[in-house]
């Protein structure tokens, strides 16, 4: 009885601990990682991150990046590479980039309109933000989007400036390159600011406000190279310090450009 309790334990250990490492050999497959050999037989468990005609470049588990020949792999992995390469044309060999931006915003109105409706004032205004973006770092940057979310506060009769709800606009540009000492202009997505004001001689009762308009909440941009988050920037931030990027995107629109 003891005996076969102890096999019964041993299998019931292995066939966990089988289970285990299966459960991580899928993880790291579906991640991107595999076994890279090279002609000499060396292995080296890496995924691979980027290439160009003649070289690739691969990331350990660790975080450390190489560089290698393609030719100096087996026939395999040249295969591998090739069929990466051809579904992700962009992905070529990243340097270690020092990367530095700057970044300007600034707030322009395009059209303020007003209307009177039975003696009380709506106004609306149309707004944009206009963002340059310069590249300091000291190489050409190819590939590079930039994404941003400008924030409006949704102020209604009764909530306090401060308080109102943001309203997010997310925009997204491309750029092939942006070169070294270069920069690219952004004009952000249109958002309108409105307000309100009760005729004269009229008050409203309990605690509303007379007199109210939506008010700026700020912008927020992130830059990205090959893929990679890189910079970020954020323009009147304490409105939006504590909101998490993914989040405020799922707010908008997910038809948005």
């Amino acid at each position: 009885m003891g005996t076969k309790l102890g096999i019964f334990r041993r299998v019931v250990v292995l066939s966990v601990g089988i289970s285990a490492w299966a459960l991580v050999t899928s993880l790291h497959a579906a991640e991107g990682y595999r076994e890279f050999v090279n002609k000499k037989g060396a292995k080296l468990e890496a995924k691979l991150i980027g290439s160009d005609a003649t070289q690739a470049q691969i990331q350990r588990k660790d975080g450390k990046k190489f560089v290698i020949p393609i030719e100096s792999l087996s026939d395999a992995d040249q295969s591998h590479i090739k069929e990466w390469a051809k579904k992700n044309p962009k992905l070529g060999i990243k340097e270690d980039i020092n990367y530095s931006f700057r970044m300007n915003a600034e707030k322009k109105r395009l059209d303020k309109q007003e209307r009177i409706q039975a003696g009380d004032t709506y106004t609306f205004e149309t707004w944009v933000y206009n963002l340059e973006v310069l590249n300091n770092a000291r190489v050409d940057l190819k590939d590079v989007t930039i994404e941003y979310i400008s924030f409006v506060r949704d102020v209604d009769s009764e909530t306090v400036k401060s308080k109102a709800p943001l309203v997010p606009t997310y925009g997204k540009h491309e750029f092939e390159a942006i070169p070294q000492g270069g920069s690219v202009e952004i004009t952000t997505k249109e958002f309108q600011l409105v307000g309100f004001e009760i005729q004269r001689g009229y008050r409203f009762t309990g605690k509303a406000n007379e007199r109210y308009e939506d008010a700026h909440g700020g912008l927020w941009v992130k830059v990205f190279h090959q893929g990679d988050e890189v910079d970020e920037y954020r323009y009147a931030d304490s409105a939006f310090k504590d909101l998490d990027w993914e989040k405020a995107k799922g707010k908008v629109n997910p038809d948005a450009d």
